[in-house]
C-alpha cells in the first residue's frame, strides 16, 4: 500500500498528521511556488530551468523521529565568477530534516538530519523544498576547471605599471620657513 499523496504541497499542513499518515508530496514547482529562491536568483542575475522536480515523504525514521525525506532537482543558470559567462549548475539535492516542536527537541540529532522547528500554524512542504535549494546554491558559481578562461587573461598585456607614490608630506616642505628665535632678538 502506498502512502497518501497531497494535491497541494504549497498549502500549510499539520506536519504531525502528515507524519502519522506517512503523507507524500511529489511534483513540480515553478518560480511562483518558490518566491525566496526566485528572488535570490534575480538578485544575482541568475535564472532557473523550471520546473523544480521534488519528491518528499513525511513519516518516522528508524529511531521514531518525525522526519521529512526526499529529493529535489533543478538546473540553475548563473554567472561564472571566473569568466563572467553563463554556467549551468544542475542541482540534485537530498532532503533530510527532522521535525521538532521546539529548539531543545532538535538537540542531539544525527548529522544527516537538519532540524526544522515547526511553528503553530504548521509547515508548507514547498518551504522545505525551497530551503534545500537555497542551501545548495553555490556561493561562487564557476565552470569546471579548464572549461573557461579567466577574464583577467583577456585584459592583461603584461604587468600593470606600478602606481607612482606621492609623499603626502611633500606639501609641508614648502611651508617650512625659518622661525625667529626669541633669544636672539627676534630675527632669524
Amino acid at each position: 500500500m502506498s502512502a497518501p499523496s497531497s494535491r497541494d504541497p504549497g498549502a500549510r499542513i499539520d506536519p504531525w498528521g502528515a507524519v502519522a499518515a506517512e503523507q507524500r508530496f511529489e511534483g513540480e514547482a515553478f518560480a511562483s511556488d518558490l518566491p525566496r529562491l526566485s528572488d535570490a536568483l534575480s538578485d544575482i542575475g541568475g535564472v532557473a530551468e523550471w520546473p523544480a522536480r521534488f519528491d518528499l515523504r513525511l513519516g518516522r525514521d528508524s529511531e521514531s523521529r518525525p522526519v521529512a525525506l526526499g529529493r529535489v532537482a533543478l538546473t540553475l543558470c548563473l554567472v561564472c565568477q571566473r569568466c563572467l559567462g553563463e554556467v549551468r549548475i544542475p542541482l540534485d539535492v537530498p532532503i533530510a530534516v527532522a521535525l521538532a516542536r521546539d529548539e531543545p527537541q532538535e538537540a542531539g540529532l544525527p548529522d544527516h538530519l537538519d532540524p526544522v522547528v515547526v511553528e503553530e500554524d504548521g509547515i508548507r512542504p514547498l518551504d522545505l523544498v525551497e530551503d534545500e535549494l537555497l542551501l545548495a546554491m553555490p556561493q561562487v558559481p564557476l565552470h569546471a576547471e579548464g572549461d573557461c578562461e579567466p577574464l583577467a587573461r583577456e585584459f592583461s598585456q603584461g604587468p600593470a605599471p606600478a602606481p607612482s607614490r606621492v609623499n603626502p608630506f611633500a606639501v609641508l616642505v614648502g611651508l617650512h620657513a625659518p622661525v625667529a628665535d626669541p633669544d636672539k632678538g627676534g630675527k632669524g
